[in-house]
C-alpha cells in the first residue's frame, strides 16, 4: 500500500538491508531532537538488527515505533518486549481469514496475526508498553466493512485503532509535489496515490528497512 516502490528498487539495487552504522548515525544525529522514528518496510521483522536497533533508539532518546504486517510478530514478540519498544502498529485490513489473505495473497496470514498480537499481549504481562496499535488502510475491498475490523481490534484487546484513507491524486497536486521535490532535492514520485500524514506535536522519522 505504502508508495515507496522506487525507494525499495533503490535500496535492493544497494545490496538489501539498511547498514546498522548507518542507522546509528541517524539516532545519533536526530536524538537531541526527542523525534518519533518509525522502523517500518519492507518488513522491519525481517531485520536482523531490529531488537539492537530499538534498544539503541531508546539509548538515543528517541520514541521507537515498529511498524509490522504481524507475519513473524509471534517469533518476535519476546524480543520487542525486551528491547523495550515503546510502540507496537500491526497491519490489518481484514476481518476474517479470506479479507485479510486478500490484502496481501499470503494463506493464514490472519491468524497469525492475531497470534502475534496475542504473544505480544502475553510476553509483556502487566507492563504497559509495547503500546499496540492496529493500522487498518482503507480499500476497496474492505470500505463497507470497518465495522467487522473494528470487532477484531476490540477482541484482540487493543485500545488503539488508526485508519487511514488513500486517494487519487489529479495533475495540479502531482504537479505541485513535483515542485515541491525539486526545491527540497527530493527523489520518487507520487505514484497512483498519497497518502499524508499529518504530525503535529513532534518530528517523525520514516527508517525503510530492504529485504
Amino acid at each position: 500500500m505504502c508508495a515507496v516502490q522506487d525507494v525499495r528498487d533503490e535500496g535492493l539495487a544497494r545490496g538489501g538491508d539498511l547498514p546498522f552504522e548507518l542507522l546509528e548515525k541517524i539516532l545519533a544525529e536526530c536524538g537531541p531532537h526527542q523525534p518519533v522514528a518509525d522502523l517500518l518496510g519492507g518488513e522491519p521483522l525481517l531485520y536482523r538488527h531490529l531488537g539492537d536497533a530499538v534498544k539503541l533508539a531508546c539509548r538515543r532518546n528517541v520514541l521507537g515505533v515498529v511498524t509490522t504486517n504481524g507475519l513473524k510478530l509471534k517469533e518476535k514478540a519476546a524480543e520487542l518486549v525486551e528491547a523495550n519498544l515503546p510502540v507496537l502498529q500491526v497491519s490489518l485490513d481484514g476481518w476474517d481469514e479470506p479479507s485479510q489473505t486478500e490484502r496481501g495473497l499470503v494463506k493464514g496470514s490472519f491468524e497469525r496475526l492475531c497470534e502475534g498480537v496475542r504473544a505480544v499481549q502475553q510476553a509483556r504481562g502487566k507492563r504497559p508498553f509495547p503500546m499496540i496499535r492496529v493500522l487498518t488502510a482503507i480499500t476497496r475491498a474492505n470500505h463497507t466493512h470497518l465495522d467487522r475490523i473494528q470487532s477484531v481490534v476490540a477482541a484482540l484487546g487493543v485500545s488503539s485503532w488508526g485508519v487511514s484513507n488513500y486517494f487519487y491524486i489529479n495533475r495540479n497536486a502531482h504537479q505541485r509535489h513535483q515542485s515541491f521535490a525539486l526545491v527540497n532535492g527530493l527523489s520518487g514520485s507520487p505514484q497512483s496515490t498519497l497518502l499524508v500524514y499529518f504530525e503535529l506535536s513532534y518530528l517523525s522519522i520514516y527508517l525503510i528497512f530492504f529485504r
